[in-house]
């Protein structure tokens, strides 16, 4: 269809954003859904392209943020199967933890719950900690 604008109805940043919420809603729903996780890592990561489609040096400032370096890291890692490309250099490794209680009824700092742990490497590491979790993501 010629002069068709967008995917579907993603045709804006908010569009991306409201996508965003909607993917990081249905990881708290399932903490170790990979393919969630992934879609909110490339949904992130695409906003920057979004919303600085025209001002590039905008655009490299908001890459600078250690999150959207762990974003890019992953996302990018994942597209290609290899999570140590040397272009990256925010992640060491990804680990997916087995929990024996739901993280909707019991506290994850407390209890062991199922999660998806992203190991950081220490260009991020010194920002963000030794380790993030999907609900540290969406948070920020």
């Amino acid at each position: 269809m010629a002069g068709h604008k967008g995917f579907f109805d993603l045709t804006s940043a908010a569009d991306l954003r409201n996508k965003l919420h909607r993917e990081f809603d249905r990881l708290r729903e399932n903490p170790v859904d990979q393919d969630v996780a992934y879609n909110f890592m490339v949904t992130a990561l695409s906003m920057v392209d979004w919303v600085y489609a025209r001002n590039p040096s905008a655009k490299a400032a908001a890459l600078a943020n250690p999150l959207l370096k762990v974003c890019s890291h992953v996302a990018n890692g994942a597209k290609h199967l290899e999570l140590n490309d040397q272009r990256h250099k925010s992640v060491s490794r990804t680990e997916t933890t087995d929990g024996i209680f739901h993280p909707a009824i019991f506290d994850p700092d407390i209890f062991e719950v199922p999660r998806l742990t992203i190991h950081l490497d220490q260009e991020v590491s010194a920002q963000l900690g030794d380790s993030i979790e999907k609900r540290t993501l969406g948070s920020e």
